[in-house]
């Protein structure tokens, strides 16, 4: 159980998702950033209802290849991950209403799959299987909604960015933020937004895959950008 205090932003972000459901979990688990830890990701996939396709996605984020080879037990991270494996080999994820997998990394999944590990480390292979849901899920503009920010900005004092203000058209009065925030994106925004990349961005990059010498760099980037864009395809 975290114990958190209204100051932290985890408080706030948990007191939002424990007011929402597997969806919304889902959707914040793939997009929230890794970069604030995993106590987050861990709340969710210890949740009753939490679904397949979300704990097999936040145990592939978290970089099991890294975290799993017997020198890192103790990490956070780890400590999640071995205990997805637990809770998957009981049986405890037992629905499966969104996609995962299908993608380029299938046979990165497989190959983890198949080394050799402790029994706490090893990993099932239907964990590594793609799940094909017929659920949607909400998309978070930079990773969570505009509302757990405005609760934390006014919980804590702490002014936020004139860029984040105007950008969600709020203001600020010195003590507490004034406005109300724009609605989530709906599914079919999601994929009108994701569409208009995989139109213009990814004809670009593609064009220039064709002229360029620097084709590593570029197919990089072409990488990262269709790995952004698997969040907004999954349906």
């Amino acid at each position: 159980m975290l114990e958190l205090k209204q100051s932290d932003k985890n408080f706030w972000i948990v007191d939002w998702l424990s007011r929402q459901g597997p969806a919304e979990w889902h959707g914040f688990a793939d997009q929230h950033s890794w970069s604030d830890g995993c106590a987050i990701h861990h709340w969710i996939i210890q949740q009753p209802n939490c679904d397949r396709a979300t704990a097999a996605n936040v145990f592939w984020l978290s970089e099991p290849s890294y975290y799993l080879d017997g020198a890192n037990d103790s990490h956070p991270i780890a400590q999640m991950d071995m205990e997805i494996i637990e809770r998957w080999k009981s049986g405890l994820y037992s629905t499966a209403r969104f996609d995962f997998g299908g993608d380029y990394m299938d046979e990165h999944r497989d190959n983890m799959v198949n080394m050799s590990r402790p029994d706490t480390h090893h990993i099932p292979a239907s964990l590594a299987q793609p799940i094909t849901g017929t659920e949607s899920y909400p998309y978070f503009d930079h990773g969570m909604p505009v509302e757990i920010d405005i609760n934390w900005h006014n919980a804590s004092g702490k002014e936020p960015s004139a860029y984040f203000l105007e950008k969600n058209g709020l203001a600020w009065d010195g003590t507490k933020i004034i406005g109300e925030p724009a609605p989530l994106d709906t599914r079919s925004e999601g994929l009108e937004r994701a569409g208009k990349l995989k139109s213009e961005e990814i004809k670009a990059i593609n064009k220039a895959l064709q002229t360029s010498k620097t084709l590593n760099g570029l197919q990089t980037k072409r990488s990262n950008l269709l790995n952004k864009l698997r969040g907004f395809f999954r349906s």
